[in-house]
């Protein structure tokens, strides 16, 4: 009787570890989907360089000089974040391994 309630706990906890290896995978994928499309938006982001020329020109004001800047630094700082997020969801399924 032991015998077998320990071989029944043994067995919970291998299909909880292998569900935890399941969702961490999943967590994983989309966060790597998320970091790809965050790193396509900064390479479409103009940069500093010219709109710092479109500024001296007179095409765009401080203003929208300004606000472009700070949505590029939001993106990037989303970008960041999800790199971790992602490394993390790795160490933590490879941990399951």
């Amino acid at each position: 009787a032991e015998q077998q309630l320990a071989e029944a706990a043994a067995n919970e906890t291998q299909q909880l570890i292998a569900l935890q290896r399941s969702q961490l995978q999943a967590e994983a994928t989309q966060l790597a989907d998320l970091v790809a499309l965050l790193q396509q938006s900064l390479q479409q982001c103009t940069s500093t360089a010219l709109l710092q020329k479109a500024l001296q020109a007179g095409e765009i004001g401080i203003v929208e000089f300004l606000q472009d800047r700070a949505a590029y630094y939001s993106l990037q700082d989303q970008w960041q974040e999800a790199q971790h997020d992602y490394q993390t969801a790795l160490a933590r399924w490879q941990f399951l391994q």
